[in-house]
C-alpha cells in the first residue's frame, strides 16, 4: 500500500510543461530533452521520449500542406489551359466553317476566272436564293445580272425544243426585260429589305419586301422553272399577265 501511494505523490509533485521547461510545440528539431531518472523506477522516462517525438511531426505536416496547395494550383492552371485550348479550337472550327460557306457561295455564284471577262451566270439553288438574286439585281439596276437569271438559248432549247425556244427568246427579248427590271426597281422603295419569297397564282414567284415604313409587300417576278443546275425565271410577270406590283 505504501509503494503505490509514494508513486502517486511523485507524479503529482512532478512539474508540468510550460513551468520549468519548454512546451512540446516550442521544441525545435535540435531540442534535446533531458531525461531524469525518478526514484520510482522510470515512469517519467517513459513519458519524455513520447513528448520529444511530437515536435518532429510539425515540419512534415507543414510540408504536406504546401505540397497539397501546389498540386491544387497546378491542377487549376491545367484546367485553365485546357479551357483556353477548347475555346481556341472552337474559334478555328467556326472560322473554317465560315470559309467553307463563303467558298461554296462563290462557286454557286460562278465567279469569272479570267481578268476582264464578265462574271459567269449565277445559279440559284433554291427559290429563296433566286429571289435574293432578283432583289439584288433590281435594287442595283444591273441588267445583265437580271437577264442571266432567265432561261438562255441552250437551256430553253433543252426544255422547250428548238422551235418553241426561238419564239420564247423573241418574246422575252432584252427590251422587254429592261422594262421589267425598271418596273421592279421602281416598286422597291429605298431602304426596303428582302424578306423571302412566296408562291403566287399562275405558278409565279413573288418577292416579299419590307419597306422603310415597316409595311410589307409582295412583288410578282414571273414563273420559275427548274433546270439541271438550279432554278431560272421562265417568263417575267408582264408576260404572264399580272400587274408588276401587289402590295399588302
Amino acid at each position: 500500500m505504501l509503494l503505490p501511494l509514494l508513486i502517486l505523490v511523485g507524479l503529482h509533485a512532478s512539474p508540468a510543461y510550460g513551468q520549468d521547461g519548454p512546451a512540446p510545440g516550442d521544441l525545435s528539431d535540435d531540442t534535446v530533452v533531458e531525461e531524469s531518472v525518478p526514484s520510482d523506477g522510470g515512469s517519467t522516462a517513459a513519458i519524455a521520449p513520447a513528448v520529444s517525438a511530437v515536435p518532429m511531426a510539425e515540419p512534415n505536416a507543414e510540408l504536406a500542406v504546401v505540397r497539397a496547395k501546389a498540386r491544387e494550383r497546378e491542377q487549376r492552371q491545367r484546367s485553365q489551359r485546357l479551357m483556353l485550348a477548347v475555346v481556341g479550337l472552337l474559334l478555328l472550327w467556326l472560322l473554317a466553317r465560315n470559309a467553307i460557306r463563303e467558298r461554296a457561295r462563290g462557286v454557286a455564284g460562278q465567279v469569272a476566272t479570267r481578268p476582264g471577262q464578265r462574271p459567269r451566270r449565277r445559279i440559284a439553288l433554291s427559290h429563296d436564293e433566286l429571289g435574293h438574286l432578283i432583289f439584288e439585281a433590281a435594287t442595283g439596276r444591273h441588267f445583265h445580272d437580271f437577264r442571266d437569271l432567265f432561261l438562255n438559248g441552250p437551256e430553253a432549247a433543252d426544255l422547250l425544243g428548238p422551235d418553241v425556244a426561238q419564239a420564247y427568246l423573241d418574246q422575252r427579248n432584252d427590251q422587254v426585260l429592261r422594262r421589267c427590271l425598271e418596273d421592279l426597281a421602281q416598286s422597291i422603295d429605298q431602304g426596303a429589305v428582302f424578306r423571302g419569297v412566296e408562291p403566287l397564282d399562275d405558278g409565279m414567284l413573288g418577292l416579299r419586301v419590307q419597306y422603310a415604313n415597316g409595311l410589307e409587300g409582295c412583288l410578282p417576278v414571273g414563273t420559275v422553272t427548274r433546270i439541271e443546275a438550279g432554278y431560272r425565271i421562265h417568263l417575267p410577270a408582264k408576260l404572264v399577265g399580272q400587274a408588276a406590283v401587289a402590295r399588302g
